[in-house]
């Protein structure tokens, strides 16, 4: 058999976090099977769509969806048959060279993965076992990162891991028939959707953690739904919001990496974790609405006013980098008491300190990409502290960043508001204070 990726699709594009997560899964099932209490139900990869073609001798298939999870086994597998030789296990060895290249054929009949033309060299030369690459690419990555994690594994049984590779990982596979137009079938399946958002991932993995269907439902009700619908129901906002809900810990997380690392840290959570993590994500959307959309109502204090005022000024000259922060701030906000947590005032001389330091950098024409960094260190120190700062910690920790993140002193900031063109060229100049 052949298994060829056809001129349209990219190359292979996978890197280290597809890498990480597709070897934990696999040594995950590797400790199932090793483990002679337990059983190993398969672990599900995806889906697989081939468009079958006829040819004398051999059945070939055009890779339609999978190539990256094709190309990714057949390296690690490689990699494997490397470490059999080295110790000297020949029938093992013989065995994945089955699996890689087609015997006794020659030329591009000989392997069973054909990749994208910019591929084709180095992964030709991890089939043939001539580990000398004329560049760099990411099937070279791949094969380095995988020789890595075994060479660092002296405790995995070869034999056993290949099984679980072979036998225990599993996809959808969908054989289309030879008069489909290979090119049509990619458009329908990549374009023609609406793709998930993160937000669409995690709902669902939250809700299959619960006890039951009808527990679900209820949760869903009264905590999700809610939540959904403050954020006007747009699931590219709500996948933002849970990204800066996550990163209020102190932890940066790229956009695209928030099922990953909510998956990774609460996949073995009780059910009763999972209900109290949605109902403190369901009070934490009520914060980022307020940060989202500051719009003070007929009953607000004065204090809470300026509160509003502050963070609409803010989000006006930032992308809301601080919404991580300003989440913690407003929870403790709303924990107030004689004895814990912030009041009214305290939060407005907090967030008039962050204001201060925004709008300084703003005169000064200093850099925004270092804001995220900045509310990444303002959210770790509130949590290895009481969960919140004062004025004075906000303060004092603002002074001492040093460049790029630092503040502009009273001398640079004066004479830039005195000078410099405050307005951004080719706009309205609506940019007020």
């Amino acid at each position: 058999k052949q298994y060829k990726v056809p001129l349209f699709q990219r190359p292979y594009v996978w890197s280290r976090q597809q890498w990480e997560q597709l070897w934990s899964d696999i040594k995950e099932q590797y400790l199932l099977r090793v483990r002679p209490e337990s059983t190993s139900p398969a672990r599900f990869l995806g889906s697989v769509v081939v468009v079958r073609e006829y040819e004398k001798n051999l059945d070939k298939y055009v890779i339609i969806d999978g190539q990256q999870r094709i190309t990714t086994i057949s390296i690690l597998l490689a990699v494997i048959r490397a470490f059999a030789r080295e110790k000297g296990m020949l029938e093992l060895y013989g065995q994945i060279s089955g699996f890689l290249k087609n015997a006794p054929k020659s030329g591009e009949g000989q392997y069973v993965v054909i990749p994208t033309r910019v591929d084709k060299g180095a992964l030709f030369h991890i089939f043939d076992e001539d580990y000398v690459f004329d560049q760099d690419s990411r099937i070279v990555e791949c094969f380095d990162y995988f020789w890595w994690q075994l060479d660092r594994s002296s405790d995995i049984e070869l034999n056993m891991l290949q099984q679980v590779i072979t036998e225990d990982l599993c996809v959808v596979y969908i054989e289309l028939g030879e008069g489909e137009n290979p090119n049509q079938v990619f458009e329908a399946l990549n374009y023609r959707g609406v793709p998930l958002e993160e937000s669409d991932l995690i709902r669902n993995f939250f809700f299959a953690h619960l006890e039951s269907q009808e527990v679900a439902e209820s949760q869903y009700d009264t905590l999700w739904k809610p939540m959904e619908e403050r954020l006007q129901n747009e699931q590219c906002l709500i996948s933002s919001f849970l990204r800066h809900y996550c990163m209020k810990e102190g932890r940066f997380i790229r956009d695209g990496e928030i099922f990953e690392k909510i998956h990774r840290r609460f996949k073995d959570a009780s059910p009763a974790e999972i209900k109290s993590l949605l109902i403190d994500i369901s009070r934490a959307s009520e914060f980022y609405r307020t940060i989202l959309y500051p719009v003070p109502e007929d009953s607000d204090s004065p204090v809470r006013r300026e509160i509003l005022k502050s963070l609409s000024r803010i989000r006006r000259i930032s992308n809301n980098e601080g919404a991580p922060f300003f989440l913690l701030l407003l929870g403790a906000h709303e924990d107030y008491t004689d004895t814990k947590g912030l009041s009214d005032e305290n939060i407005r001389d907090v967030i008039s300190c962050i204001e201060s330091y925004l709008v300084r950098r703003m005169v000064c024409a200093r850099s925004s990409a270092v804001y995220e960094d900045v509310f990444e260190i303002l959210c770790r120190a509130s949590t290895e502290s009481s969960g919140y700062l004062t004025v004075e910690e906000v303060s004092s920790l603002i002074s001492s960043l040093q460049p790029p993140f630092d503040m502009p002193d009273d001398d640079e900031f004066l004479d830039h508001l005195r000078f410099s063109d405050l307005y951004l060229p080719e706009t309205e100049n609506q940019l007020t204070f």
